[in-house]
């Protein structure tokens, strides 16, 4: 590169320089615009790649929070046959507990 630039210069001096300038400084802009293209290419599909990655994790939450009101209201359930059985149970009791104190208030009059 630099037997190049000497080899203009002392062919066609200065003027030769300042016309070759703008080849060579496209050749070094183009070099890094391809280097700055390929970095963003990859930054694009490293963000890409996050964002189905967040996809399937907000997909899986979402199943997650499925799963537990499913077996939520599965737990709801089973806790109101339990206050149903409860209440049933007491009920009895407490129709017995009548029917006792009716039968002892009876045989203390007789």
């Amino acid at each position: 590169m630099e037997d190049l630039f000497q080899l203009i210069l002392k062919t066609y001096g200065i003027a030769g320089v300042l016309l070759l300038l703008p080849v060579f400084s496209t050749i070094v802009l183009w070099r890094q615009n391809k280097s700055l293209h390929d970095e963003v290419v990859s930054q694009t599909n490293s963000a890409v790649e996050a964002q189905k990655q967040r996809v399937e994790d907000s997909n899986k939450r979402v199943a997650d929070n499925e799963r537990m009101m499913n077996r939520l209201m599965e737990v709801v359930r089973e806790q109101a046959q339990i206050n149903t059985d409860v209440k049933n149970v007491l009920d009895r009791v407490a129709d017995s507990v009548d029917r006792l104190e009716r039968t002892a208030s009876h045989g203390k009059k007789s």
